[in-house]
């Protein structure tokens, strides 16, 4: 493919080895056979389209003014037919034919001896310069060939050779590399042509490597990619040399260890060799054994550059003196010897020990604090002599011992006392004569004194009923009380005991002027506790309430009495504990003050109501609560507690208002003159006597299903409390008037299963035992006092009544 350069007369053609044109910023026209141009404004060639046409292309130089139509390009552009470039300011106008590109101007094309010349009509001419270059006319016909010579064969060597070059330039891209710092040597292997233009290397595209050296510089080697863009520029930098940091210290710390951190990072081991730092400004934390830590900042310069820094030194010591009188004491620091006084000496800074100590002389020991760099003397430190050691052991054991008259405590003891001087050592113990001592201790002697004291006696003479009691003096049993005792004059504590009686004690100190008489008569336990338990209390609610004392007792019926029923075991009982009894049922008056919303009500119109009947309708849960309230109001413990939403009675008993056991309920029913047991509360026998209850009489006989026929009470439903007589005990209504709640769990007892203590009835259940007939009764078997019934609620005729025990832990 060829150009050709045309004008209006005649047209001139350049072959493929002038391929490419450069068109230079003087207006110059190159040809690729042409000297070294300057730097062009635009290159000028032919290339193969992608689709394998013929093309015809421009490539801007850099910084180049190239117009296409008058706009500017700055990449390689394909040209096309009629294109009008503007190149340098030179306009060239661009012509398609089939064998060949047209590039004219409005110029003459003269033949000179130094190359075609283009003159446009501004009379400046752009020279193409053709060294070497042959200009010929297109072919106009048909030559025969002929056989080259010599000098064909060597032009077509030449031409092959230029074909090849022009190859190379036609697959080559421009490679601009970029090196900062500016390097000494640069490369890039892997090229072996070689060919570098101002900088601009012609590369085929591949892998390479550049290579680049500098002073002050880690050698750059590095790979490059060149790939199908005709222009590609790869910049790099290379990386300074580190400094080399030489470390001075003042003062020089010797042969110690040494460690640095730089700019915060681990602490590393450093043995004086020249630190490699990179070009900057850097933080240095040197760690010297026996100095304070050392800081300082570093601007290393880089690039390989050795510079020395110098670092101070602090001595992390300081020195102590201290002297001693007497002096050759031997000095201790923190437990290690260090000489004897006078002495000086460096110490570390912080907190120290010091201990100054000399044979027959105390220890001297101080805390002292160094401050690096500030010295500290003590001066003459006094030494004290050293105390003796006394060990004073007495007999009997427990005198107390003083030393010139100044008490040092109880015998046996060790004492440290002042050395080389007279002592005085008194030991004195109550009922025994003191006894005293003088000594002398040596420097640090060590010594042991025992005393023994004599006891003085007093005498103590007896007064005692019953004569047979024992004696126990200080806890120790001295038998049989005896008329008379000789004891120590100090405190004692005399005891005197006797069966069935309350033991006495008393302390006494005997004295040596004259006898103390002990003149002593035993209370017995039963009067102590018809002191502590009344037959009588009243109370501010209930009124009075009787004392009931303990006994055995049979407790059911015999399968033989008549009226009889099965839950009527017969078994033997004992009750332990006296307990008292309220003498009346609770009314409707007192209950109400617990329960202002409670009513008794009334049964088809006969009134339950009245302040003075007896509370009915109240189940067992309730009475028990009522009993609680009770309690409360006079400052006693609560008898009960609620467990899962029901009443249970505390264990042991309390001494709080609580409901008398089925036990304590019969035993004071059926044995109230301390006689055989009683059937009914008159007697053994029927019929009911006149006057005797309030029970199903005759009158309500339109009430009761069953009435006593000959029998009338005055009363159709409950009668007032209290208006029958009482028994012996004081007891109203234990027969008749409403039946009462009892504390048992309902249960029935196993046929001979022997005495029972104290019986509290079954441990759960789902009633609680009723005891006593009412004013609803009129049977045989209802009118016994061993009559057993039992419930959940509360009914027309049934009530209850207190009882409490007068110490805590009774029956119940």
């Amino acid at each position: 493919m060829a150009i050709r350069i045309v004008s209006s007369d005649e047209v001139r053609e350049l072959g493929e080895d002038a391929l490419p044109l450069s068109i230079t910023r003087d207006g110059e026209l190159l040809d690729a056979t042409s000297a070294a141009p300057a730097e062009p404004i635009a290159r000028l060639d032919v290339a193969p389209r992608a689709d394998g046409t013929p093309g015809f292309f421009v490539q801007p130089g850099d910084d180049a003014r190239v117009l296409l139509h008058g706009r500017a390009i700055t990449e390689t552009t394909w040209l096309d037919d009629g294109d009008v470039l503007d190149v340098g300011g030179t306009e060239l106008r661009v012509r398609r034919h089939a064998d060949a590109w047209e590039l004219s101007s409005g110029a003459t094309v003269t033949d000179e001896p130094d190359g075609l010349v283009l003159v446009d009509e501004s009379d400046d001419p752009i020279v193409i310069e053709a060294t070497e270059l042959t200009l010929r006319p297109l072919p106009q016909r048909t030559r025969t060939r002929r056989r080259p010579g010599v000098a064909a064969v060597l032009a077509g060597v030449v031409l092959l050779g230029l074909g090849l070059a022009l190859a190379f330039l036609f697959l080559a891209r421009t490679v601009t590399v970029e090196v900062l710092p500016s390097p000494d040597r640069l490369a890039v292997e892997g090229n072996p042509l070689r060919l570098e233009l101002d900088g601009r290397r012609l590369l085929w595209p591949g892998s390479y490597r550049v290579q680049a050296s500098a002073a002050g510089h880690h050698d750059l080697d590095v790979p490059i990619e060149v790939d199908g863009r005709r222009q590609q520029v790869f910049r790099f930098e290379m990386e300074p040399l580190p400094g080399l940091v030489h470390v001075v210290f003042e003062p020089e710390p010797g042969e110690v260890p040494m460690s640095v951190q730089v700019d915060e990072d681990e602490n590393r081991p450093f043995d004086g060799t020249p630190l490699e730092l990179t070009a900057g400004e850097h933080a240095l934390l040197f760690l010297v054994e026996g100095h304070l830590p050392a800081r300082t900042t570093v601007l290393v310069r880089g690039r390989g550059e050795e510079q020395e820094h110098r670092v101070t030194l602090v001595p992390d010591a300081a020195r102590l003196s201290v002297a001693s009188e007497p002096s050759g004491a031997r000095v201790r620091i923190d437990g290690t010897p260090l000489g004897r006084t006078p002495l000086s000496v460096g110490l570390a800074s912080g907190r120290h020990r010091l201990a100054v100590s000399k044979s027959g002389y105390l220890t001297e020991e101080r805390t002292i604090t160094i401050e690096p760099g500030r010295d500290v003397d003590l001066g003459v430190i006094a030494l004290a002599r050293a105390p003796g050691q006394l060990t004073v052991k007495t007999t009997p054991t427990g005198a107390r011992v003083n030393v010139d008259g100044a008490d040092r405590g109880t015998a046996p003891m060790t004492l440290e006392l002042p050395s080389n001087r007279e002592l005085s050592v008194r030991a004195e113990l109550p009922g025994h004569a003191p006894v005293s001592r003088r000594l002398r201790l040596a420097p640090g002697e060590q010594r042991a004194l025992e005393l023994t004291l004599s006891p003085t006696l007093g005498t103590l003479t007896f007064d005692v009923a019953p004569a047979d009691a024992e004696l126990l003096v200080d806890g120790v049993s001295r038998g049989r009380v005896p008329a008379s005792m000789d004891l120590p004059t100090v405190t004692h504590r005399i005891e005197l005991r006797a069966p069935g009686h309350q033991p006495w004690s008393t302390t006494l100190t005997p004295s040596t002027d004259r006898p103390r008489l002990v003149s002593v008569s035993l209370d017995s336990l039963a009067t102590i506790q018809a002191r502590r338990t009344p037959p009588k209390v009243k109370t501010a609610s209930l009124g009075d309430m009787v004392l009931v004392a303990p006994g055995e007792f049979r407790m059911g019926a015999s399968r033989r009495e008549p009226g009889r029923r099965s839950n009527e075991v017969l078994r033997q009982v004992r009750l332990t504990r006296p307990f008292y009894l309220a003498t009346t049922e609770v009314t409707n008056a007192l209950y109400s003050q617990f329960d202002p919303s409670h009513r008794s009500g009334s049964l088809r119109g006969h009134p339950l109501d009245a302040d003075d009947q007896p509370v009915v309708r109240v189940s067992w849960d309730a009475a028990a609560r009522f009993c609680n309230w009770m309690s409360q109001r006079e400052g006693l413990p609560f008898a009960y507690v609620e467990s899962g939403g029901e009443m249970v009675p505390v264990t042991p008993t309390t001494t709080g208002y609580r409901l008398p056991t089925e036990a304590e309920w019969e035993w004071a029913a059926r044995h109230a003159d301390g006689g055989p047991a009683r059937r009914y509360s008159w007697g053994d026998r029927l019929p009911v006597p006149a006057g005797a209850a309030n029970l199903g009489d005759s009158t309500a006989a339109q009430l009761l299903p069953r009435v006593l026929d000959t029998f009338t009470d005055g009363h159709l439903v409950t009668a007032p409390v209290g208006s029958f007589a009482a028994d012996r005990r004081g007891l109203h209504d234990l027969s008749g008037n409403v039946a009462e709640w009892v504390q048992d769990v309902y249960g029935i007892p196993t046929a001979g299963s022997g005495a029972v203590t104290d019986p509290l009835g079954p441990g759960s259940g789902e009633s609680h035992a009723i005891k006593g007939s009412s004013w609803m009764h009129a049977t045989v078997s209802q009118l016994r006092l061993s009559y057993r019934d039992h419930g959940q609620d509360g009914r027309p005729d049934l009530g209850f009544r207190l009882a409490r025990s007068p110490e805590p832990g009774g029956s119940s």
